[in-house]
């Protein structure tokens, strides 16, 4: 079972690939304003993000390290952007490692669903006062 099926038997309502602010997240789930990415380890730069700019270069090929190293670090500061400008705009952003879909999406839904139960209550108390 894949992540959005595991949102659909949590009750999850979500729409994909939305465009929002400039952004395209992966799954939109707009009564708790949630953005939630699937991030390819390789394409948005796992091992940049845990391990630091010298442990992506040792993973290249000196003939091809410069394209790459490029292409993903302008991926990865995409990703931060985008991040910060739905923040900026009262979003919710969730990014998970395709990775760690693969392992258990089951437990990816579970974390969005809660959050979503979580958001929606708190936009409803903000909308009280």
């Amino acid at each position: 079972m894949g992540l959005q099926n595991s949102l659909r038997h949590e009750h999850v309502r979500f729409e994909t690939h939305v465009q929002i602010l400039g952004c395209r997240p992966d799954v939109v789930l707009r009564s708790s304003r949630i953005a939630l990415f699937v991030d390819g380890d390789f394409w948005h730069g796992r091992l940049l993000v845990e391990r630091g700019m010298r442990a992506l270069r040792r993973s290249f090929r000196k003939e091809s390290q410069a394209f790459w190293i490029a292409k993903i670090a302008r991926n990865a500061a995409r990703d931060r952007t985008q991040t910060c400008r739905l923040r900026r705009h009262g979003w919710c952003v969730i990014r998970v490692w395709e990775r760690e879909i693969l392992k258990d999406p089951v437990a990816a839904a579970l974390i969005v669903a809660k959050r979503a139960v979580e958001r929606r209550q708190r936009l409803r108390r903000l909308g009280d006062s």
